[in-house]
């Protein structure tokens, strides 16, 4: 049997010791770049690319009186489920997908009613949102974006249920895209149409807007006050005043 020199033991010894630091540096790397959520692996221990939340040392957290903290669980299909508490009551739920991008998220209110609801896409990006009053299950406003942060329509609700405004951006007509806002009285009947085009600068940020096609106004019995067509903010026909006096 070959004899084992010293120096080559001491390479040897070198070598397993590079190894053992270049494996600690991948991970703490791989740690520190993750952009992935926190998991506890509640169910099964935890999964490769998994890692444990760290608790804050004593003293030192930030947290509401009584906060709990989060909880997440894996779903059978993959998905994951986090639940935020406050002293044992759950505040929220979030559903993240398989590759970690939030799906839907369930702000709750007293009672365990719905105080918001958020809807994302399958790139995670906002796509609706929903906010109800206060002790019920009746939607207050409701709003559905492009690129996770522009509204292009909502929709508000009055007390009792009926509509109030339904607002929504290039909306198409004869004359090009409008800004489309309907308003209703809380009897139900409709009180406003109005329609406008945004005037935008040269960076094509809007800096005012102007009339474009009808626009009517209604008393709440449902009685027709004013109906005015104009183009690029200008009059083109009062309907009302030519019903009442007809041209010759």
């Amino acid at each position: 049997m070959r004899e084992i020199r010293p120096a080559t033991q001491w390479r040897n010894g070198i070598k397993a010791g590079c190894a053992v630091v270049i494996f600690a540096l991948l991970l703490s790397g791989c740690g520190s770049n993750s952009r992935l959520p926190l998991l506890t692996g509640n169910q099964g221990g935890l999964l490769p690319g998994m890692v444990l939340p760290q608790t804050p040392p004593p003293g030192k957290s930030t947290a509401a009186p009584g906060y709990s903290g989060l909880q997440d669980q894996i779903l059978p299909d993959g998905q994951i489920l986090r639940r935020e508490f406050i002293a044992g009551v759950i505040i929220s739920e979030t559903w993240f997908s398989s590759l970690r991008l939030p799906e839907r998220t369930v702000v709750y209110q007293k009672g365990g009613l719905p105080a918001e609801v958020s809807e994302y896409g399958a790139d995670g990006k906002l796509l609706r949102h929903t906010v109800y009053f206060q002790d019920s299950k009746q939607p207050l406003r409701y709003e559905e974006y492009v690129n996770g942060s522009q509204v292009v329509r909502f929709i508000t609700f009055w007390p009792n249920g009926n509509l109030h405004i339904i607002s929504e951006e290039g909306v198409p007509t004869p004359a090009g895209p409008v800004n489309r806002v309907r308003e209703w009285f809380p009897n139900g009947y409709q009180k406003q149409l109005s329609q406008t085009n945004r005037i935008r600068d040269e960076a094509g940020t809007p800096v005012s807007q102007e009339l474009q096609d009808e626009q009517i106004t209604w008393d709440d019995h449902g009685r027709v006050l004013s109906d005015q067509i104009f183009s690029q903010g200008r009059l083109l026909r009062d309907v009302l005043a030519d019903k009442i006096q007809p041209n010759p």
